[in-house]
């Protein structure tokens, strides 16, 4: 069964052969040897020598242009091609660690509270627009492309199907890598923060119960039932061996997701920074060697990419909220554990010890935390690129004295 979230975009990775793990229907399977790894390799391969073969001859046209034209346009097409290589890569290469900790998700019970629905809800609205604007994306750029380059300096354009050609084997397989990754990465951290809710209440629930239960005047010695009522209306049983067994278990998830989702997380966010550089040095940059028509377009285009590149920070803040949630839930079973009156207290005292000394983090392959503050280095690193490149533009002599900057 597919996780909640990622039915889209498992059919998009499924048909372009991006998402080697899962087909759209039944339970996660992975397979060296099938049909469809066979077909994925297949398309995967005409797809990467349709983008050398574009860059190849790209670059003799690029020849004749400003510095800072070249700089662009290239970085947008080795960009384009190499990012969605990568994100090939690590589906492939770690398809079956992929499998592995999607099999420890489902069988790891969860617990939506209505707080994280909440947030939950608006996760989806943001899958559903990145899945559509990618889509669209992937439409666009081979109308972008073929105005980029007139058709005289790529024989293969000429041709009727060019657009067809380019949109099933170029720009498709790129925007759906990335879409796969992203919207894996949303859904997937909030299936393991949906764990780790669970795996608080229960313990709130057992703490509660205990000190309920000392409130009612009963001894230590007494023989009493642990089996009380849960928020979500199940009666369950508790045990101290159980709950070290469940945060032994969310421990290895949380290993487990550094190793499979924290290289995309690297991934997404040098692409975004890659990319939001190369949109704000398109907008402030006037290249006059193209019509003026396709200007206003290639300037539309960019603010267009820069909002949508933008919107992709949004993974900062879902990093914020998740460590606050973490903290919340925290907070509120140390203050249920040392401010209340409660029966077995060692035992608590042990399991809280465990809870206190746990790390579950959202992080880029350990290289770093996903939190508020990376918005900062976000930011200071992409104006610093932007700057030089427009420097290099104003500095270039083929570039009308350096006054091709658009503002007027």
């Amino acid at each position: 069964m597919v996780l909640p979230g990622f039915i889209y975009a498992s059919w998009i990775g499924w048909i372009s052969g991006s998402f080697f793990v899962s087909k759209p229907w039944g339970d996660p399977s992975y397979k060296w040897l099938s049909l469809y790894t066979l077909y994925a390799l297949i398309f995967n391969a005409l797809s990467a020598f349709k983008w050398i073969h574009f860059i190849n001859k790209s670059i003799v046209f690029f020849q004749h242009r400003s510095l800072a034209s070249k700089i662009l346009n290239l970085c947008l097409l080795v960009g384009s091609g190499l990012f969605g290589l990568i994100f090939k890569l690590i589906f492939f290469i770690r398809a079956k660690k992929i499998l592995a900790f999607l099999q420890q998700l489902r069988n790891t019970e969860i617990l939506v509270v209505p707080e994280v629905q909440y947030a939950w809800k608006w996760c989806k609205v943001l899958i559903c627009v990145t899945c559509i604007s990618q889509m669209g994306t992937s439409v666009a750029l081979p109308f972008f492309f073929y105005r980029l380059i007139p058709d005289a300096s790529l024989s293969f354009i000429i041709s009727p199907y060019y657009f067809l050609s380019f949109f099933i084997f170029g720009s498709f397989p790129v925007t759906a890598c990335f879409t796969v990754a992203f919207v894996f990465a949303v859904v997937v951290t909030f299936h393991w923060l949906f764990c780790i809710e669970k795996l608080f209440a229960d313990l709130n629930t057992w703490v509660d119960s205990k000190s309920n239960t000392r409130k009612r005047g009963l001894l230590p010695n007494d023989s009493i039932s642990l089996e009380v009522r849960h928020e979500s209306g199940f009666q369950l049983d508790f045990s101290k061996e159980e709950f070290i067994r469940k945060i032994e278990n969310l421990q290895t998830l949380c290993k487990q997701f550094d190793e499979v989702v924290g290289p995309m997380y690297l991934c997404i966010f040098i692409r975004t920074v890659f990319f939001l550089i190369h949109s704000a040095d398109a907008i402030l940059i006037e290249n006059t060697d193209h019509i003026e028509e396709f200007s206003d377009f290639k300037r539309f285009f960019g603010w267009i990419h820069l909002i949508f590149e933008s919107s992709q920070l949004f993974l900062i803040f879902m990093g914020s909220y998740f460590h606050e949630r973490v903290a919340f839930r925290r907070q509120q079973l140390k203050t249920s554990v040392f401010l209340h009156p409660l029966q077995g207290k060692r035992e608590i005292d042990e399991i809280w010890e465990f809870v206190r000394t746990s790390k579950w983090k959202m992080t880029a392959c350990g290289i770093f935390i996903i939190d508020k503050p990376l918005i900062g280095g976000v930011v200071s690193t992409m104006m610093t690129y932007v700057v030089i490149l427009f420097q290099i533009n104003l500095s270039d002599p083929g570039t009308n004295n350096g006054t091709l900057c658009t503002a007027k």
